[in-house]
């Protein structure tokens, strides 16, 4: 585009025009796909060549700044380095390498100076972009040539690119590749003998030298012949199809030019409709077997498995897709052993000592019938026990499995193709006999084996001689093959039988539907139908896609989008009986196509499993963890080896297995099982329960002491020791100490925004005034003292005022603390759910911290005022002063406080609670008791006490002492 923003641009501007033209386009043409590559677009429209003008002339009318130019239209559209075309044979639409006229092959040479992997690289690259682009196998080796020319010309060693190329080839099909001979020269002429670019496309086949290549095209020759006799199949199948067999049978080369139906071959790539679409079977792909085997393990619980493979293209890719799926649906494989095609003695010793060592109790037998039975021979020879087989189609009734390999088998479990009823089969099998085909030599060698005898006949053709019939069995002709072994002699289980059956019924009914078609009423163009005297392979084809009927058995039969029949497999049990017969008996069915879930149904009740496991073989690599833990993976080792920890704190699992543990909602809390999530116990001090009944009844009880001792003080208020104390104040206190007996009443019960939000400024403010009234007595009883001088300072401020000046600041300071408290950040109910387990403890959360330790200190120094005060005042005389009743109380005040922090701190719930009421309580109690019980008891019992001449006696005498 000429320069590097170009593109940027470039992509914007069609950005905007795609936005305004796509719905445009759609509303006015039936656009089945569209795509953009920058400024390049590729449109799948439907149509004729005149809507495709018209299309384009849309398109050009959307904007006057991007314009389109129309080229040829045909049968071929290159997008980008993609080339597009139309193949009228197979009706279908390929894909190949596009170059453009400007293509200069400026690959960098060989010699340049480059990295050596750099060099190496760029064809392999080549090679796979070309693979992964091209569709068609003929394509394909095409462009392969191109591109081994173009490097060919830029100095790469040929052999190096042949390598290369075998290698992406056998990438892209493991087993249908061409071997390709790359002729010296690369101009693309015609060769001798009709070939080109190396391959014979004039003569049927061209095989090696070996024998067993010469009998193959020998037979194929043969049986071509009578093939090419009849003229309706000749015109029906082609000339003869056109493969290469060049040291290798290139059977691809058979399948592009003919449609094939086959009964046996479950290869999973030959699924792949672009490079197989015209093969069709009636036999399931092995994908399904082995994603029928996963699921056999996942319903019996086997999670801990071992698998034993061949080593060849067949059973090696089945077996890896096993172990994927195996893994898929949650299992672990502990073993995967292959078992090479020849040689395989010492692998099978090594295998069998791996599986002694394993503790793998289930094991997947994937293998050849020849390598199973070796492997299961070696199993008795060794007598490994314990462990329990399960096999698949290509071995499990084998014929020639020996009676010791057989109980080792007793009770295994195996995968085998659908058997369906054939009418009249069974009947013609029994029918059999040699008489009634005395030229085939095979009758009679069957019977020979079914029976155990020997033909008695006369001259050279005897099978045993007249004079040695003493010793050998003679066949009479009167043996029954209703009597044979089912091992020998099976008529009731028609499987490979029945998958031909149904494969010659799907082309009959392919070629019915082809030769009834009604003109008109045709599945071509304009209703037309095939020339039943002159048709192509590729219309045959497109009947057999779309054949759909029931057979004689009443089974639907039609093949899905990758030429496969409806994948059902038989899952059958080996049965040792106890008179010495043996059987496979159908204990199940895989339907691939059953809901999930109900893909494997097995009736349980009717598998006999072997005396190694009386009951269902348990095969896992650590034991399901129950509901309560989680599984915990173990370091190195597979995901199905874990350790079951139980689940945290808070948290369950209600199923077996659990991967992880899952937290309870806020309000709900694990049982003790840690099973399932139970209501949490709600938790608050409640006048309910008997520890806030005992807390509330408390400061009840002493508020009623309280207010007593203030009648008593109101009743003898005139009286020397209530007069001599300031009456006034000792009133406010005991007010004050009431007070504070009764706010502790607000910290009981379910806590609500108005009990927290005024409960903490409450009892400090209560306090508050009971402190400061015992400040404001100490202060007065020591200003009373000190001012009997008449020259003191101190006297004017002696009389009431001074202590309520005292008291009033005290406590205004304490109620602006408060106020500040509950105007910023006041206290409030929450749910605490982290202190303790199970609980929902209902708290008022404090809100600031620092304003409620701020009160709390407030108290702490006026208590540390009042107590330093009356300290220095004890010496004063007894009957006038009571600083050692405020020394005392004050002490039991602090200490109380002192110890209420760390016990408040260190308690949680509804005891954090219990323990500041109890703060509360036996604080006020003690200045209670400190300072007006020794008064209550001289005005109660000693009244002679409470006299003034008896007060005044007491402190001349102290004072002259």
């Amino acid at each position: 585009m000429g320069s590097p923003a170009a593109p940027a641009f470039a992509n914007i501007v069609m950005a905007f025009w795609e936005c305004e033209a796509l719905p445009i386009l759609k509303r006015e043409f039936n656009i089945h796909f569209f795509c953009r590559y920058i400024d390049d677009l590729f449109f799948i429209i439907e149509g004729d060549s005149a809507v495709v003008n018209d299309f384009f002339n849309v398109m050009n009318s959307i904007s006057n700044y991007v314009k389109f130019t129309l080229g040829n239209i045909g049968t071929t559209v290159n997008f980008l380095d993609v080339c597009l075309y139309w193949d009228v044979d197979e009706q279908r639409i390929h894909s190949r390498i596009h170059r453009k006229e400007t293509f200069t092959n400026g690959y960098l040479h060989h010699t340049s100076n480059h990295p050596k992997h750099t060099i190496r690289n760029i064809p392999q690259g080549q090679f796979i972009r070309v693979s992964r682009m091209t569709s068609k196998w003929s394509d394909l080796i095409e462009e392969f040539h191109t591109v081994l020319s173009l490097f060919t010309h830029r100095g790469y060693d040929i052999q190096g690119l042949t390598l290369v190329s075998e290698e992406i080839l056998s990438k892209r099909d493991s087993f249908f590749r061409a071997i390709i001979d790359f002729p010296s020269s690369f101009d693309g002429g015609q060769h001798q003998n009709g070939e080109r670019n190396g391959y014979n496309v004039d003569t049927l086949c061209s095989f090696d030298t070996s024998s067993d290549g010469s009998l193959i095209k020998q037979i194929v020759i043969d049986n071509w012949k009578i093939i090419n006799g009849n003229e309706d199949i000749r015109r029906t199948l082609g000339a003869g199809p056109k493969f290469v067999f060049r040291n290798r049978h290139n059977l691809k080369g058979i399948l592009e030019n003919s449609t094939s139906v086959s009964y046996g071959f479950s290869y999973y790539l030959m699924s792949d409709k672009l490079q197989f679409p015209s093969f069709f079977r009636t036999v399931p792909s092995d994908d399904f077997q082995a994603y029928g085997t996963s699921k056999l393990l996942k319903h019996f619980g086997w999670t801990w498995v071992g698998i034993v493979g061949t080593d060849n293209f067949h059973f090696h890719a089945a077996t890896q897709h096993l172990n994927t799926d195996i893994i898929r649906t949650g299992g672990c494989v502990d073993f995967l052993e292959i078992i090479p095609m020849n040689n395989f003695e010492k692998k099978i010793i090594d295998i069998l000592h791996i599986i002694k060592q394993s503790t793998v109790k289930v094991i997947v037998v994937y293998t050849r019938a020849l390598h199973a039975i070796a492997l299961m021979e070696e199993v008795v020879k060794q007598n490994v026990t314990g462990r329990f087989w399960v096999g698949i189609t290509s071995w499990s009734i084998s014929a020639e499995i020996s009676k010791e390999v057989k109980e080792t088998l007793n009770g295994s479990i195996a995968f085998q193709l659908h058997r369906g009823e054939i009418p009249g089969l069974k009947q013609f099998l029994y029918s059999t006999h040699p008489s009634t085909s005395p030229d085939d030599i095979f009758v009679k060698l069957f019977w020979e084996e079914a029976f155990g005898c020997k033909w008695m006949h006369s001259g050279n053709q005897s099978s045993v001689s007249v004079e040695n019939t003493g010793s050998v069995k003679v066949c009479t002709g009167t043996e029954r093959l209703e009597e044979v072994d089912t091992a020998i002699f099976d008529v009731n289980n028609f499987r490979f039988t029945y998958c031909m059956y149904n494969a010659v019924y799907a082309v009959a009914n392919a070629l019915h539907n082809m030769l009834s078609c009604k003109h008109g009423e045709g599945p071509f163009l304009n209703g037309e139908c095939i020339d039943r005297h002159n048709f192509k392979p590729w219309q045959l084809l497109f009947y057999l896609k779309n054949v759909q009927f029931e057979n004689s058995g009443g089974e639907k039969i039609f093949f899905d989008a990758n030429g496969d029949p409806p994948a059902v497999y038989d899952i059958l049990n080996w049965q040792i009986f106890p008179n010495g017969e043996s059987h496979y008996v159908q204990v199940g069915i895989f339907d691939y196509n059953a809901p999930d879930g109900q893909q494997v149904k097995i009736n349980e009740k009717s598998i006999l499993w072997s005396t190694a496991f009386p009951q269902t073989p348990v095969s896992v690599c650590s034991k399901s963890c129950t509901p309560g833990f989680w599984k915990a993976a173990r370091r190195g080792q597979p995901i199905c080896c874990f350790d079951c920890l139980p689940c945290s704190k808070g948290e369950i699992s209600n199923q077996t297995d659990a991967t992880e543990c899952i937290s309870c909602p806020d309000l709900l809390w694990p049982d003790y099982n840690q099973e399932k999530c139970i209501p949490r116990s709600i938790e608050f001090l409640s006048y309910n329960e008997p520890l806030g009944a005992t807390l509330a009844s408390i400061p009840v009880f002493f508020t009623v002491v309280t207010a007593t001792i203030l009648c008593i003080f109101i009743k003898n208020q005139d009286t020397p020791i209530v007069k001599a104390n300031n009456r006034e104040l000792s009133y406010l206190l005991l007010l004050a100490l009431m007070c504070c007996f009764l706010c502790s009443l607000i910290f009981i019960g379910k806590p609500k925004v108005y009990t927290c939000m005024f409960r903490q400024p409450a009892f400090g403010a209560a306090f508050a005034l009971c402190v400061s009234s015992i400040l404001g007595k100490t202060i007065t009883v020591v200003i009373a003292f000190s001012a009997t001088n008449p020259t003191s300072v101190l006297r004017k401020w002696t009389g009431s005022k001074t202590p309520a000046v005292i008291i009033f600041i005290c406590v205004c300071v304490q109620v602006v603390i408060c106020i500040c408290w509950l105007t910023s950040n006041p206290s409030f109910p929450q749910l605490n759910m982290k202190s303790q387990e199970g609980k929902v403890i209902v708290e008022c959360n404090e809100g600031s911290i620092t304003a409620f330790y701020t009160m709390l200190g407030y108290l702490a120094s006026l208590v540390a005022v009042s107590l330093v005060i009356a300290f220095f005042a004890r010496k004063l005389p007894d009957s006038f002063n009571e600083a050692r009743f405020i020394s005392f109380s004050m002490l039991v005040f602090a200490s109380v406080w002192l110890t209420f922090i760390p016990a408040y701190l260190s308690t949680q719930g509804k005891y954090m609670v219990a323990v500041e009421i109890f703060a509360i309580v036996s604080s006020s109690a003690g200045i209670l008791c400190c300072i007006f019980i020794p008064k209550c008891y001289i005005i109660i019992l000693r009244p002679e006490m409470n006299t003034r001449e008896h007060l005044m006696g007491s402190s001349r005498v102290r004072n002259k002492t």
